[in-house]
């Protein structure tokens, strides 16, 4: 795939962004939606188009090589994914439910569960890749001192009488095995022989030749409808298409990492070419920039005078100086966004100040008095935000995607020139489509400026020299000032000294504003360790167990499609069982992208984007909490720390020394952020009573843990996340203070079932594609009811043992082989699923949910007959 290529798809998604921003700019002035089912399916249409846009743009940023559209494309990735989380946000806002079920919002944009699944950027461990490599060395000298402190004379594995015992066994094995495979000899000998002696008998060769035909002719019928049967399959989209070669695939990933390899060595001498640049600027333009700048201010000194009588006063610093009389749009960035857009493909819209806090969502951050932000608050006083109507709010990355937009049109909109073979024309493209029909064509890139010759698509010399122009302007306009205040004093002294005044006068500075501190400000933590380093501490906390590697887990092996019937399911009101629907495994996937991944992806997203602190993964055991949690620390290569009661037992003992591990858990996670930290069984921290077996104190973080997520504020790039298998075992109140969200792993259900059967079966090698009208997934799929995901895939390691895998051409497998592995585990029980749904039912979304299926109408009722409140 080659740069056009690249160019042609950020256009067209830059073109699917303007309509976007149109389109939620009329919704801001839209009337309140009153039906909470309508305004979530408007809401989940944006969603999805914004992650439609966000796929390509992250596409667009791994391949494109040009640095100087890197630093844009980047901006706009920052844009649209907050906007992506602040939409989630609504979306559970309105629905009460932490997983949103897209599946209608999809239908009508014609998407696929594929097209509709986030992605997790590359951006966010390629820009890490030297901080990553240093800390996981680190790790491993830590690891190997570690097992040095364990040196000392050990303990034989196995005594000598389990030893001869073993060695017994195999060799009795291995006898057994000789005289099975002589008599298998013996037996196939006979068989033979028995064969011949009939074929000899009975069968002539006129009755051999037929039989042969037959055997081969319902071979080639066999061969036949298998290959019709998976041409059909490839056609509608089931399986992919052989003629797309492994071959092809290698070459094409190993050129997307060259191109990959080709933008580390541009970045690299784009960097070079910042210093280069400005110091030849200040080489050869620096004393005309001064001259320059010193005339354009004495002729504003006289143009002042001869208009006014008076020369005028000079801005002080902090207004700016010069720079405020001549380039005043620099200091005006603020209102610029309230400007008219027109000209830039907006519409000429004017936009109103965020009411949302800084790109926060509903009820995350108190957001600013405004006409907006009032008229929203009282409709979210009624009903729960939608009695009186659902108003979308607008938001701090909406303005700046139309900053970074207007940026693309005025710098990288392709030109109207088009070059064939060579040759100018200036005919007009007037629309996408036609640039798109002209893709063999080599384009222009800059709107004023032929990057024709481009075709390496390097940085941009004069667009680095304009920059660095400016940079080199401002430094040299703080002496210019200076000299030029002092200038103005004497010729105004001179002025006066013409109209007969004697003495001076008195010097009339506008002093700036002093900065005030910011209020509320947050005392800093007393530093326990002051004189330790960084690496020292990190060791330390290895040694001890509290920072530990962890096993390489990707999101993806998470498996399970989209629930695409969950909107269908929410709408079934007989009880909150039936009303809930089961998530798949995509959803959950999509919602710890959310929750967990992209927020923590950078720290601009992490403090103007709604974050989790805290998130409680909640399930029967097997349902996959532990392989999320290391499947996050994995995409984000974060630092794990496990703060299980288990774990810290008999390490840090007394106050004094909890006090020292939660100071350097905290201080060590801001400082190698992202950061993961782990609590298995959160439920014991908040045990009313401990039993007395138990060793492990695991009330000892009871106070602490809250206070350790208070503490967290939006530029710490720090998460705890907890799993529990039993969380109605403890104190509700602390659990649901301590944990922010709570995700409900329940058990797959039948879809569910069928998808991870077969994915299992063919990721361990087992052949099912071949005998499709054979192995009945579906009956497997009903059988294994009851089961959870660790339960079907222990049950496939079981049986997918690498000598039943070499015995599938002789033995197929057959659905009947899982069985009897099944039926030794215990199935998750009505009673145990019906104890998280009563559990769930009683925490703070929960009680909305059950709220919700009491019907909006019997609440609105409620509300109309309450008496109001007087003002």
């Amino acid at each position: 795939m080659s740069n056009r290529t690249f160019n042609l798809l950020w256009i067209k998604t830059q073109s699917e962004l303007e309509q976007l921003l149109n389109e939620e700019y009329r919704l801001y002035n839209s009337k309140p939606e009153r039906d909470r089912e309508q305004a979530f399916k408007v809401v989940s249409t944006i969603y999805l188009k914004y992650v439609k846009i966000f796929r390509a743009l992250e596409e667009c940023f791994d391949q494109i090589v040009q640095p100087q559209k890197r630093l844009l494309l980047r901006q706009l990735l920052n844009g649209v994914i907050g906007r992506i989380l602040e939409l989630k946000h609504e979306l559970v806002h309105l629905d009460n439910l932490e997983i949103s079920y897209h599946d209608e919002a999809m239908m009508e944009l014609s998407m696929s569960p594929n097209d509709a699944e986030l992605i997790i950027p590359q951006f966010i461990v390629r820009d890490r890749q030297q901080e990553i490599a240093y800390w996981d060395d680190q790790m491993k000298q830590a690891c190997e001192k570690m097992e040095q402190h364990d040196f000392g004379p050990k303990e034989p594995v196995i005594t000598p009488e389990d030893a001869i015992a073993l060695l017994q066994k195999h060799e009795r094995a291995r006898q057994g095995r000789l005289r099975a495979k002589l008599m298998g000899e013996i037996r196939k000998q006979e068989a033979n022989e028995k064969a011949k002696n009939r074929a000899e008998e009975f069968l002539t060769s006129a009755l051999a030749a037929s039989k042969i035909q037959s055997i081969w002719k319902g071979a080639l019928a066999r061969r036949k409808v298998r290959k019709l049967r998976e041409d059909e399959l490839a056609f509608i989209g089931m399986i992919p298409p052989k003629h797309v070669s492994t071959k092809f695939q290698t070459r094409l990933k190993q050129w997307r990492a060259t191109r990959r390899d080709i933008q580390q060595q541009y970045q690299q001498d784009f960097e070079n070419a910042l210093v280069s640049t400005k110091d030849k600027v200040w080489r050869e333009e620096a004393l005309d920039i001064e001259e320059n700048m010193k005339d354009d201010i004495r002729k504003w000194f006289f143009n002042g005078r001869d208009d006014q009588g008076r020369f005028p006063d000079y801005p002080s610093d902090d207004e700016g100086g010069s720079a405020a009389v001549f380039h005043p749009e620099r200091f005006q960035a603020l209102h610029a966004e309230n400007e008219t857009l027109e000209g830039h493909g907006l519409g000429g819209m004017k936009m109103k100040k965020s009411d949302s806090g800084e790109g926060k969502s509903r009820g995350d951050q108190p957001s600013k008095s405004s006409t907006s932000d009032k008229k929203a608050k009282e409709l979210d006083d009624e009903v729960d935000g939608v009695g009186a109507g659902f108003v979308l709010r607008e938001s701090e990355f909406v303005r700046q995607l139309r900053k970074n937009h207007r940026n693309f049109q005025d710098f990288w909109v392709r030109s109207r020139g088009i070059h064939l073979e060579g040759q100018t024309t200036t005919r007009k493209c007037s629309n996408l489509q036609e640039l798109q029909e002209n893709c063999f064509a080599t384009f222009d890139i800059w709107k004023d400026k032929d990057e024709s010759k481009n075709v390496a698509q390097t940085f941009d010399e004069e667009m680095i020299k304009e920059e660095k122009r400016r940079e080199v302007e401002d430094e040299i306009r703080i002496n210019v000032d200076s000299n030029m205040r002092e200038e103005l004093d004497r010729l105004k002294i001179a002025a006066e000294r013409d109209k007969g005044r004697k003495g001076k006068i008195a010097k009339k500075r506008k002093k700036g504003k002093k900065k005030q501190g910011k209020k509320g400000k947050k005392k800093k933590e007393k530093d326990l360790t002051p004189d330790r380093s960084t690496e020292s501490l990190f060791e330390e906390l290895v040694l001890n167990g509290i920072i530990k590697p962890y096993p390489i887990v990707h999101l993806k092996e998470f498996l399970g499609n989209t629930n695409m019937i969950g909107s269908t399911l929410k709408k079934i009101k007989d009880n909150l069982k039936s009303s809930i629907p089961t998530p798949g495994g995509g959803d959950i996937r999509r919602l710890i992208i959310e929750y967990c991944i992209l927020p923590m992806s950078s720290s601009n997203l992490r403090e103007n984007s709604p974050h989790v602190k805290s998130l409680l993964l909640a399930g029967p055991e097997g349902t996959g909490k532990s392989m999320l949690v290391h499947a996050i620390c994995t995409e984000l290569k974060a630092t794990f720390f496990d703060l299980t009661a288990t774990n810290i037992v008999g390490k840090y003992p007394g106050k004094s020394g909890l006090n020292m591990l939660l100071h350097l858990v905290i201080k060590m996670s801001r400082l190698l952020q992202p950061s993961i930290i782990f609590m298995d069984q959160a439920e014991k921290t908040f045990l009313k009573k401990v039993t007395k077996t138990d060793k492990s104190d695991p009330k000892r973080l009871k106070k602490d843990l809250p206070r350790l997520v208070r503490s967290l504020s939006a530029e710490d790039r720090v998460m705890l996340i907890g799993i529990s298998k039993t969380p109605w075992e403890c104190e509700q109140k602390g659990l649901l203070q301590t944990y922010q969200k709570i995700l409900l792993l329940p058990r797959p259900d039948y879809p569910q079932r069928h998808e991870l059967w077969r994915e299992i079966i063919i990721s361990k090698g087992g052949d099912i594609e071949s005998q499709w009208e054979r192995f009945d997934l579906s009956a497997l799929a009903k059988i294994s009811d009851g089961y959870t995901t660790g339960q079907i895939v222990e049950s496939a390691s079981q049986v997918l043992v690498p000598r039943r895998l070499l015995h599938q051409g002789v033995r197929p497998l057959q659905p009947s082989e899982f069985i009897p592995i099944l039926a030794k585990m215990d199935p998750m029980y009505r009673e145990e699923e019906a104890a998280y749904e009563t559990w769930f039912a009683k925490t703070p979304l929960g009680k909305k949910w059950v709220k919700q299926m009491e019907g909006d109408e019997d609440l609105k009722k409620d509300k109309k007959k309450a008496p109001k409140k007087k003002k």
